[in-house]
């Protein structure tokens, strides 16, 4: 059965080989980007045998404005409802940096968990009875997880007063924040399964994918080495799998029904043991509810 899909970050990177496949199996697709430009090189890219079944929509996740924009032109395309949000887009930094929004957090855990979990919320009341949303996370959440990178920026996601720490003043390593970020969209994932048992909500980690746009600003040596690493790094994963994860997360009725569950490589895992740590992910889900200024959705400890 055909869905109407929306992803953020179908204008490069995965976000858009995933969207040329959804359509290619029938689906109507929406996808974001940040600028226009970007968004007609996709199109051009994707090239969609159907153009009627690819839509566009200018979103930056470092904006609330933005967010809110974008649900408003998702509403115009005329779409009553959507099957399936795949929260794809993301980001790193290597200076410390912050959204105009707030300064409470830095500017991946904004990016990364607050802006997809504010998007989430407010297409909730379009998302059909039995839909789906999907964040992508990152497996680097688990400082125990067995990647090349596992020791670097540990210190920051292990750290035990973490949630005091988000707006990345003291001591801020980029890939450090990177894996909090993903920690919090985990946090996320399992608390707004409780909230919205109508919809199934899930995580995934999809592994690391050096195709990916994520190091767009990094510096191009950064960038150029990430590209090659797929030959030596044994973690990494091809562009085809991770498309194919997509797919799967996306239409499969094995997971018709399926919630508040991590995935990795397509199968259902666990994730790290801080992410069931149910008191720190009601602390951020409250932060994040403070600074969207969505108090109705705050829970008590």
């Amino acid at each position: 059965m055909s869905k109407i899909i929306l992803l953020t970050g179908g204008s490069g990177g995965l976000g858009r080989s995933a969207a040329k496949q959804l359509l290619s199996e029938g689906h109507t697709v929406v996808i974001t980007g940040r600028s226009q430009e970007k968004l007609k090189q996709a199109i051009k890219w994707i090239n969609p045998s159907n153009p009627e079944r690819l839509h566009t929509i200018t979103l930056d996740l470092e904006s609330l404005v933005s967010i809110q924009d974008a649900v408003e032109s998702f509403k115009s395309l005329g779409f009553s409802t959507l099957d399936v949000l795949i929260n794809n887009a993301g980001c790193t930094t290597v200076d410390l940096e912050y959204v105009k929004d707030t300064k409470r957090v830095e500017k991946t855990v904004f990016t990364n968990a607050i802006g997809p979990w504010y998007l989430t919320v407010l297409l909730r009341s379009l998302i059909t009875p039995g839909g789906r949303v999907l964040f992508i996370t990152s497996g680097l959440h688990d400082p125990k997880s067995d990647s090349v990178f596992k020791a670097i920026g540990n210190s920051a996601v292990n750290d035990p007063n973490l949630l005091d720490l988000l707006d990345g003043k003291s001591n801020y390593d980029g890939l450090g924040y990177y894996k909090i970020s993903k920690l919090a969209v985990v946090w996320i994932t399992y608390m707004m399964a409780k909230q919205f048992p109508e919809i199934s909500i899930n995580t995934s980690d999809p592994g690391y994918v050096p195709i990916t746009d994520l190091n767009r600003e990094r510096p191009w040596i950064f960038r150029a080495i990430m590209k090659i690493s797929r030959h030596f790094l044994r973690e990494a994963v091809s562009e085809e799998q991770c498309i194919s994860e997509y797919v799967y997360y996306t239409t499969s009725k094995e997971l018709d029904g399926v919630t508040s569950k991590y995935f990795t490589y397509g199968k259902e895992t666990k994730s790290s043991e801080r992410s069931y740590n149910v008191e720190e992910a009601i602390e951020f889900w409250n932060l994040t509810c403070e600074i969207c200024n969505i108090p109705k959705l705050a829970l008590k400890d």
